[in-house]
């Protein structure tokens, strides 16, 4: 069995270490390759590496293999060659996150300078609502929808799906916002990662060598700087609870846009409440550097509100390390065990955060036993193996369902030759009976 796994492929991306992982898993099963549109700054790997742009003839071989793989994530700058391959082969997709508004807002506006075509897509899947949201945030005459937590109501993940095989998701949440919106297979299997004895290996740094108090609880916060992390809402009951502020240090390890007012924001309320020596920006950190500082956390801050990924990297990777995360109750997060996790509920967030953390901070056997639990959680669920053997029985799925998908092809066209319209009530009994024919 052939596959071809397109993917973005550099240290940069945390979907490009996620497909490292699995690929390399899968390899011991069947012969892989890597399509990547990138050519430098990639991780290691032994597997076939084809460099590609969405034009090339290159793609042509794609006829070779079995099954194609699209990973897609709402970053245009790794994952814009891939989505445009995936309307031009069909194969499975992976989908990394629920809300792909910022990939499409950009896609559009900016690389296709098409913003007519933004509208659109806005107005086709959300209706009158959809299209007033898109015209009023192009025209200025409100904050963009893609600056607000309002793109919870405009996801616009649809299109990154249609025409798929099959889609694959990373938790029970993401799949039930995808399943009224795709007939075919989904499966959800849960990210992967290397073991602990992998990472254990890459980590010699000590706090000293680090720089890091040698009394203090270190807290740390991983991730591209931005307002669904709640770092404000850290700073704030730090700046509130000289208790708590006294006994920590919290590092915020990430990028964070060059313009970013909300970093700005955080940056004063650290002055305000004169926590320079309490709070600490790194900003983004290579590979083994931040692994080591992650190494030598008491406790990790991974908030997220709302939530917009299908699933969480960091997550899975900070359970590893045997510390306790403090996560906010709602998707991938809230399906975790509550034992082996604490759960913010983001109702009543700063005050759950402040109690959490005086727990963590005071109770160094609590601080063990939550992260030994979470830990043994992670060792049990998120290995290669298990991904494999999931993924390959997903396979097994599609082939069942590509008579159906190829029918679904076939109406379609047929309908679009005829001129046919939704507003047609053959439509509507078309669609009718191929539903039905996909729920048995």
């Amino acid at each position: 069995m052939r596959i071809a796994w397109f993917t973005p492929f550099t240290k940069n991306s945390a979907i490009g270490k996620y497909s490292q992982v699995v690929t390399d898993g899968l390899s011991k099963i069947c012969e892989i390759d890597i399509w990547s549109a990138e050519s430098d700054n990639l991780l290691p790997t032994r597997l076939k590496v084809f460099h590609y742009m969405p034009e090339d003839n290159l793609l042509q071989k794609l006829d070779n293999y079995d099954y194609i793989v699209y990973n897609i994530g709402d970053s245009t700058i790794f994952h814009k060659t891939i989505y445009e391959a995936s309307k031009k082969f069909k194969g499975i997709v992976i989908l990394h996150d629920i809300v792909m508004h910022h990939f499409f807002a950009r896609y559009y506006i900016i690389d296709k300078s098409n913003p007519e075509a933004y509208t659109n897509e806005m107005t086709v899947l959300y209706g009158a609502k959809g299209r007033d949201a898109a015209i009023d945030s192009i025209g200025h005459k409100r904050i963009p929808i893609w600056e607000t937590d309002e793109v919870m109501d405009y996801p616009l993940f649809e299109r990154t799906i249609e025409g798929a095989t099959g889609v694959i998701v990373h938790s029970k949440y993401h799949s039930d916002v995808v399943k009224p919106r795709f007939l075919g297979p989904i499966e959800i299997i849960y990210h992967p990662y290397y073991s602990y004895s992998e990472l254990a290996n890459e980590l010699s740094a000590s706090r000293a060598e680090l720089g890091l108090p040698p009394d203090k609880v270190i807290m740390i916060s991983v991730g591209h700087v931005n307002p669904n992390k709640q770092i404000d809402k850290v700073v704030e009951v730090l700046g509130e609870d000289e208790e708590i502020a006294k006994k920590v240090l919290y590092i915020v390890i990430g990028p964070s846009d060059d313009d970013s007012s909300y970093l700005t924001q955080i940056r004063s309320s650290v002055e305000k409440y004169r926590l320079d020596d309490v709070v600490k920006f790194l900003g983004f950190q290579p590979e083994d550097k931040l692994r080591a500082f992650m190494s030598n956390a008491d406790v990790f801050v991974n908030l997220r509100f709302p939530s917009m990924e299908g699933a969480s990297w960091s997550l899975v990777e900070e359970l590893y390390f045997g510390k306790p995360v403090i996560v906010t109750k709602t998707g991938f997060y809230g399906e975790l065990p509550d034992d082996c996790i604490i759960k913010i509920d983001p109702n009543n967030e700063k005050e759950e955060l402040r109690s959490s953390l005086r727990k963590l901070i005071n109770d160094k056997c609590a601080r063990e036993d939550i992260g030994k639990k979470g830990q043994d959680f992670a060792y049990a669920n998120f290995s290669a193996d298990k991904y494999s053997a999931r993924f390959f029985d997903f396979l097994n799925t599609v082939q069942d369902f590509k008579p159906l998908i190829d029918l679904v092809d076939k109406v379609g066209k047929e309908l679009d030759q005829m001129g046919a319209s939704s507003e047609m009530g053959a439509i509507n009994k078309a669609s009718y009976e191929i539903q039905l024919m996909f729920n048995k």
